[in-house]
């Protein structure tokens, strides 16, 4: 393969990678958005305190002192937009398991847990958190069922992985 196809192929490749974001972004679906410390995504303040430990989500993960998830609020209507941070507090990076943190749900019942599925599209691509910042994710509509949910996001970490974190909200 000659030089300048290889520099045409590399150029085609940084340019569908941008766009790429770029149209995602745009569809809402996008990559996160990153704030630095301190500077964590508006919402009302009232979002829901992080379960603490596996036991809020599928326990499939190990817990990472010091990662949280909150959500901008406590309670949805359904379809309502809800907008996830996952803020990085440890000293080290973590990497998120695409977009969205490979997002799981489930509607939690007298009976026990029932999946729910966002039915966004969503990235295989790792996404780094450096060390001190928040990501936000979304907006994901909430569930169309009224209930109370653990939503649960999956990252890798410097200590092993891979690890969840998990929030609940109520859906009225």
């Amino acid at each position: 393969m000659g030089r300048g196809h290889r520099r045409m192929v590399a150029l085609f490749l940084a340019v569908a990678v941008v766009a790429g974001l770029g149209g995602c972004a745009a569809l809402g679906t996008g990559g996160p958005a990153v704030s630095g410390p301190g500077g964590a995504p508006a919402g009302d303040g009232q979002g829901a305190a992080p379960p603490r430990g596996s036991d809020a989500g599928t326990g499939g993960g190990a817990e990472v002192e010091g990662v949280t998830l909150t959500a901008d609020k406590a309670r949805y209507r359904p379809g309502e937009p809800m907008a996830l941070t996952v803020h990085n507090g440890t000293s080290d990076e973590i990497q998120l398991t695409g977009a969205l943190g490979g997002l799981k749900g489930w509607r939690v019942t007298a009976a026990g847990r029932q999946p729910w599925d966002h039915g966004m599209a969503e990235t295989t691509a790792l996404v780094p958190v450096r060390a001190g910042q928040s990501v936000r994710l979304g907006p994901v509509p909430a569930p169309a069922e009224p209930g109370r949910y653990v939503l649960e996001v999956r990252f890798f970490h410097r200590g092993g992985g891979p690890a969840t974190v998990a929030v609940e909200v109520e859906v009225e």
